[in-house]
């Protein structure tokens, strides 16, 4: 996963939330996103992480993500972020 496979975004989609960086953790199976600039969660964001592009995240088969669970690769991960936890 790279910075520019993923977007942190205001509802509004006025402002996007640059990344420093996108790391894999494979012992926790996670990723650590780390934005170049603090932010709060004043209000909720969208994180998305692109499934659907050449440049998009692909899993350890080379295959894009699934990231709307249908089953089929190719979509993106779309979750918001806000003080209550993350909704998918």
């Amino acid at each position: 996963m790279t910075s520019t496979s993923s977007s942190i975004r205001n509802p509004e989609n006025t402002r996007v939330i640059k990344l420093k960086s996108a790391v894999y953790d494979a012992a926790l199976d996670e990723v650590i996103l780390t934005p170049k600039m603090p932010f709060a969660l004043t209000k909720p964001v969208h994180l998305t992480v692109d499934g659907s592009t050449a440049e998009g995240l692909h899993d350890s088969s080379g295959q894009l993500i699934d990231g709307d669970h249908t089953g089929h690769a190719g979509s993106n991960a779309v979750v918001v972020l806000s003080r209550k936890g993350v909704t998918f």
